[in-house]
């Protein structure tokens, strides 16, 4: 049936799906109604029929979990650049300025869920992955305000004229900027200035790696579904974040730092994006099977 029909007269294939059950149940009435003397049998049939609803590109609920995680990055920039501003101190202080941290989290699984879903859409609609045109989506959204927010930052630097200090004598910050403009500097700079910058660095690892494991994906197991690829990924990639993280703590020498070695690398630090990506696939799809929709019950008589 041609699901673009217009008016009422237009059958969308749900429909035809919901008028085939109702024609069923109406013929089961009539038959037991005349009080047949024909045994009546009837079975339930399974068939991979998905009525699958058109998924809302605004989640209204999103937008309380995003409030949420950015209230609690503030407070945790504004704690640790003022701490003495509240009337707080000792261990509530600290785990107050932790806390933050779960903000960040948070903005990752939101990251995943949301590009999943995106990618998801793609994969239903095209029988191929675009990812030109995924990408520069991408881009568009997060390039302009970094780029503009680097470009000031290096031309007050500039102006004021700071070197040396952390960076090492005679050195100046504006020597890593190329690592900025290729989203390296959580693994090559010493993140002294622009440092919240690490979690895009994370973002745009993500943005280029998950499409084209899609895409490679694709050409090995050509017959698998996009949601089971996307699941496979999600879960292949949170396990190996974790191995990693434990592996990169278990080899931790004398200069080891946290925040520098683990909780800056897009590698240790993936398990969020990728449990974001997972939930989009079970919040779309359902749980019940491994990449094939609920199917529907289906009356038949005989």
């Amino acid at each position: 049936m041609d699901s673009s029909a217009g008016g009422s007269g237009g059958w969308s294939d749900d429909g035809w799906v919901l008028s085939q059950i109702r024609a069923s149940a109406a013929r089961m009435s009539s038959v037991a109604g005349a009080r047949s003397p024909l045994r009546l049998t009837c079975s339930l049939r399974f068939h991979d029929i998905s009525l699958r609803m058109p998924e809302p590109r605004h989640v209204p609920a999103l937008d309380t979990l995003r409030a949420f995680a950015i209230l609690s990055v503030v407070v945790h920039h504004f704690m640790v650049a003022s701490p003495n501003l509240l009337p707080v101190s000792g261990e509530f202080m600290r785990n107050l300025i932790t806390s933050g941290r779960v903000g960040v989290d948070l903005f990752f699984v939101l990251s995943g869920y949301l590009i999943a879903r995106i990618l998801l859409r793609d994969l239903e609609s095209h029988p191929h992955l675009h990812l030109g045109s995924f990408l520069w989506r991408r881009w568009t959204r997060t390039f302009p305000a970094y780029f503009a927010t680097l470009l000031l930052i290096v031309a007050g630097h500039q102006l004021i004229g700071r070197s040396g200090g952390a960076l090492g004598p005679g050195a100046s910050w504006s020597d890593f900027v190329p690592d900025y403009f290729l989203f390296t500097q959580n693994y090559t700079t010493p993140l002294t200035h622009f440092t919240w910058s690490w979690s895009l660095c994370i973002e745009e690892h993500f943005y280029v790696a998950l499409p084209l494991l899609i895409l490679v994906a694709r050409r090995l197991w050509p017959r698998v579904t996009g949601i089971t690829l996307l699941r496979s990924i999600a879960l292949g990639g949170f396990a190996a974040t974790v191995a990693l993280r434990l592996a990169g703590i278990a080899a931790a020498g004398p200069g080891f730092e946290w925040m520098r070695d683990i909780y800056f690398r897009t590698h240790t630090h993936l398990d969020g994006i990728t449990a974001g990506v997972f939930l989009a696939t079970s919040r779309r799809h359902g749980t019940r099977g491994w990449g094939s929709p609920e199917p529907w019950r289906r009356w038949s008589c005989s």
